[in-house]
């Protein structure tokens, strides 16, 4: 078993200004909003990024690897790593050891028909932004350095 903690950058922080006039609207923005400005009141600060993501890939022989992300990681991360890899010898799974949010994918950042899973769901989750570009990269590139070198001989 490998397994590895990494930090993935939200794309922005809002100043206090942005939280004062974001507070203003309506549902769970402007909540999330009135917690941070809270937050800041009480000397704290707003993270600029989700903190030890955990990624872990376990091996079994050379028949099967299973990579472990947590989050609700979507189904881009597992179709990339299918692709790239032999899907016959790869399970992905997410929802492993913490569900901080929902990972979105570099597509979906930039697809407008992922607002919810990008931005509007951060605020559930008491994010201050959606992730920054490169962070799927990031988390791929990441379960590269773990998986096992047999897999990793095979990438396309």
């Amino acid at each position: 078993m490998q397994n590895k903690k990494i930090d993935l950058p939200y794309a922005k922080v809002p100043d206090v200004n942005k939280l004062i006039a974001q507070s203003k609207q309506g549902e769970v923005k402007a909540y999330y909003a009135r917690l941070a400005l809270e937050q800041i009141a009480r000397g704290g600060a707003l993270p600029a990024a989700l903190t030890h993501f955990p990624i872990q890939v376990w091996s079994f022989g050379e028949d099967l690897v299973m990579v472990f992300y947590g989050g609700k990681t979507l189904s881009d991360y597992s179709l990339r790593l299918k692709k790239e890899l032999d899907k016959n010898k790869l399970w992905v799974n997410g929802y492993s050891n913490d569900v901080p949010c929902y990972i979105a994918s570099e597509e979906a950042l930039k697809d407008p028909r992922f607002i919810y899973e990008t931005t509007n769901s951060m605020y559930y989750y008491d994010k201050p932004s959606p992730f920054a570009t490169g962070v799927e990269d990031k988390i791929i590139n990441t379960v590269y350095e773990l998986l096992p070198s047999f897999l990793v001989k095979q990438r396309r």
